[in-house]
């Protein structure tokens, strides 16, 4: 019974805003020259990695388009955003959970990081199919590869449901970030570990 307490709590535990200070490191993925909001820049475009204060590391898709990042540490509230929610940043939420795992190679992480901006800055008026040659979003200067793989990933803004954590700090030199949630596998094997766990105890009482 304890040992399913802890689990609810655990599970409690992901889906509760919480506070994490990391500072971002590298990136893996392509580049080009993006239009957003009237503005065009040429960019990294693809998975970040952060260090985590304290030892670790976190890696994300930017969900803060226009947000300038140093490598200072920055204290980010993370709060969990996807499910049935309908807002842009739930899309790209439902992205990110759908086709994290395929995002393995420079072209797929190039693409999702794409997707997510997409859904981002015009989520709330494409439907199900994404245009990236107009809109509050569009680029110039990446492959047809990249973009068919983009096209495909993006069609999970509205025809899945999963979650994501969204990390925001609101200071300068801070942007807001996606990184997907533990699966409910992953879930179950902590729960597994601290049942054991409460188990050896008792035996040792």
């Amino acid at each position: 019974m304890r040992a399913y307490i802890a689990l609810i709590g655990l599970a409690a535990c992901v889906s509760s805003a919480s506070a994490i200070t990391m500072s971002y490191s590298s990136y893996s993925g392509g580049s080009g020259v993006v239009n957003y909001d009237g503005t065009s820049a040429n960019v990294g475009i693809g998975l970040l990695t952060f260090n985590i204060s304290g030892g670790g590391t976190l890696t994300t898709v930017c969900a803060g388009l226009g947000q300038n990042l140093d490598s200072g540490y920055h204290t980010y509230t993370s709060t969990l955003a996807g499910g049935t929610g309908t807002s842009n940043v739930d899309l790209a939420a439902h992205i990110v959970a759908a086709h994290w795992s395929d995002a393995t190679t420079l072209d797929s992480k190039t693409a999702l990081q794409l997707a997510v901006w997409e859904a981002l800055k015009d989520g709330s008026t494409n439907g199900a199919t994404a245009d990236f040659t107009s809109g509050n979003f569009y680029y110039s200067g990446i492959s047809n590869s990249v973009k068919t793989i983009a096209m495909s990933f993006y069609t999970a803004a509205t025809t899945t449901s999963g979650f994501a954590n969204h990390y925001s700090a609101g200071v300068t030199g801070s942007q807001d970030q996606l990184s997907p949630v533990p699966e409910p596998t992953s879930l179950a094997a902590l729960g597994l570990g601290l049942a054991a766990l409460i188990r050896r105890k008792r035996k040792s009482a």
